[in-house]
């Protein structure tokens, strides 16, 4: 098994990784409190039992990564990696049930589900985020079909087809943001970490003298 070898290492880690799964649980919220907005006005054709059940399931599932996080006594490279797919496997299950339940307001989500794509964009190259903006966008027109032609939803199939091809060129322009950030932060670091190991073979050598 992979392991740190420095701790200091390990630390950050569980401090970036914790840090994007409560941000991203806080961007959950926000299509969250649209459906209840929508509920309160009378907009929509799911009830509240509904959307608390996949509030529940949400919190759930954010509980269950912290919890992970904060347990684990040493975080590597390799455990950040496996908890950011299962973590997207987890957020596609969350959707597909979402997209359906909320029937024909499930653009709002669909809009709403670039805020928590970003923390996966800020995590991977820019191919896997394109691959889970397309994994997304599919999973939208499939769960479209099947609630319109087979559940009797309310929706036209071309218009949730017209705004997934609208989705997808709005993400990919994020993810290539976020990939720009990600790079850049990844320089910074290396720079300082260059400079650090600078500092203590002149330390190493000054001790020697």
């Amino acid at each position: 098994m992979a392991t740190s070898r420095n701790p200091e290492d390990s630390e950050r880690r569980r401090a970036s990784v914790l840090q994007y799964t409560l941000r991203a649980a806080l961007a959950y919220h926000i299509p969250l409190l649209a459906a209840y907005l929508a509920l309160f006005l009378g907009l929509a054709r799911f009830g509240y039992g509904d959307m608390l059940a996949i509030h529940v399931v949400i919190l759930a599932n954010s509980t269950f990564f912290i919890g992970f996080l904060k347990v684990k006594q040493e975080i590597t490279q390799r455990d950040v990696s496996i908890q950011l797919f299962i973590q997207i496997g987890a957020w596609l299950g969350i959707v597909t049930a979402w997209f359906l339940v909320m029937d024909d307001l499930r653009i709002l989500l669909l809009f709403a589900s670039v805020l928590a794509l970003f923390f996966v964009f800020v995590q991977t190259d820019f191919v896997v985020s394109l691959a889970a903006t397309t994994v997304v966008a599919v999973d939208y027109v499939l769960v479209s079909y099947v609630g319109i032609h087979h559940l009797g939803q309310a929706g036209d199939l071309g218009r949730e087809l017209l705004a997934a091809l609208v989705f997808l060129p709005v993400s990919a322009f994020v993810a290539y943001l976020a990939n720009g950030r990600r790079l850049q932060h990844r320089e910074i670091r290396q720079a300082a970490q260059k400079r650090l190991e600078v500092r203590r073979h002149g330390e190493r050598v000054q001790a020697a003298l």
